[in-house]
């Protein structure tokens, strides 16, 4: 099943996200003067302590029309595939929310983007065709 795309709804709806074991993840709103738009900002706390939001579940439940013990599995499996690509040393990403890396033994980093930067594609030489004279094929 595939939970991890309703995290940013959840977030957009209660202003935070709380996954067992990595963290919560907050959405923080400033003023901004000029505009007169208030501009939303997400944090992250890493809490390796975390567990299961039942806010979260029964959001899930509502919007899948599944049953909590289906929805509290998968999000305790999506929770230990993320901790298991940080302890590889690789990116995780929150779908709609954004990165986390691991920058220490145990602090994790958050960012909007990716840390891995696009690999360019290098041109492809065309050669010329090779010129035969027609005694070389007599």
């Amino acid at each position: 099943m595939k939970i991890s795309r309703h995290y940013r709804a959840f977030m957009e709806r209660f202003g935070y996200l709380e996954l067992p074991a990595i963290g919560r993840f907050e959405v923080i709103s400033h003023e901004n003067n000029e505009i007169q738009a208030p501009v939303k900002k997400i944090t992250f706390s890493f809490n390796p302590k975390a567990i299961v939001d039942n806010s979260l579940v029964e959001f899930l439940c509502e919007q899948l029309k599944s049953e909590a013990c289906v929805i509290y599995s998968d999000i305790q499996y999506f929770s230990s595939s993320v901790k298991e690509l940080l302890l590889q040393g690789l990116e995780a990403e929150i779908p709609g929310i954004g990165f986390l890396n691991i920058v220490q033994q145990n602090k994790l980093l958050f960012s909007h983007h990716s840390c891995y930067n696009e690999i360019p594609q290098q041109k492809i030489r065309k050669t010329s065709p090779a010129i035969m004279n027609i005694s070389f094929w007599l």
